[in-house]
């Protein structure tokens, strides 16, 4: 017989399974999209602009996934789905530079978008308290530890939405960092990458660099501005 706290890690996989599954076709079909909107159809030709998950999600981060719930559930779960390239030199012409913005940076916003509508329904599911239940979730990771008197769908809902909001605000707080570092050096320094021998190293070392000394820092903003869009959307609409 399964004991709950086996069932509560499997369901906890499950979760984070589902919501890769999830969001790393969205990002990476609008990325593909937005770039043959802006004037590179490379990431079309190499199959990237469909829904499909299979041309999305990576085989690596899904045992990452696995790997991380069993070894550190204390983590926030992140998962990145395939890399979508884009080749800055296909966008030209006028606004080439709000082109190349909107080319690089358009996963991201589907990943904020995304996490302003995951708060946005736990805020109609729990109104002025889903904050609360959100910052349980994470800080317990532990689904008995939850306020009593829930349901078993109310404690369902609060995990996957948590873990869905959670997840692309990480995510997000990455991308913002890799792709505006590729938006900068193709815009601004496509002459140095084009003379330089040490260019590739740049393109790799530059946001690894930028992801160690800013993620922390990055993620918190990502997630206060998406938690302060959800509570503003939610007034507007009249919910609290």
């Amino acid at each position: 017989m399964i004991s709950f706290k086996s069932a509560e890690f499997l369901m906890r996989i499950v979760v984070v399974l589902v919501v890769y599954f999830v969001t790393a076709p969205l990002t990476g079909y609008f990325r593909a999209w937005t770039a043959e909107k802006m004037g590179d159809s490379t990431p079309a030709q190499l199959g990237f602009l469909t829904l499909n998950p299979i041309a999305h999600v990576s085989i690596w981060w899904i045992v990452f996934i696995i790997w991380i719930q069993t070894s550190f559930m204390h983590f926030t779960p992140i998962a990145l789905g395939k890399y979508v390239p884009i080749n800055p030199h296909n966008i030209q012409g006028q606004w080439r530079g709000l082109k190349l913005a909107c080319a690089y940076l358009s996963d991201s916003f589907v990943n904020i978008v995304l996490g302003i509508i995951s708060f946005f329904v736990l805020i109609l599911t729990f109104k002025a308290d889903a904050l609360l239940f959100i910052e349980q979730a994470v800080s317990l990771r532990s689904l008995t530890l939850l306020q009593p008197g829930l349901s078993s769908f109310q404690i369902i809902v609060i995990w996957f939405m948590a873990t869905f909001a959670l997840f692309n605000c990480l995510v997000a707080a990455f991308s913002v960092i890799s792709n505006l570092f590729n938006f900068v050096m193709f815009y601004y320094f496509e002459d140095l990458l084009h003379s330089s021998e040490y260019s590739e190293m740049i393109l790799i070392f530059g946001p690894l660099l930028l992801l160690y000394t800013m993620i922390s820092w990055v993620w918190s903003y990502v997630i206060a501005f998406v938690i302060g869009m959800a509570y503003l959307l939610a007034m507007l609409v009249g919910v609290i």
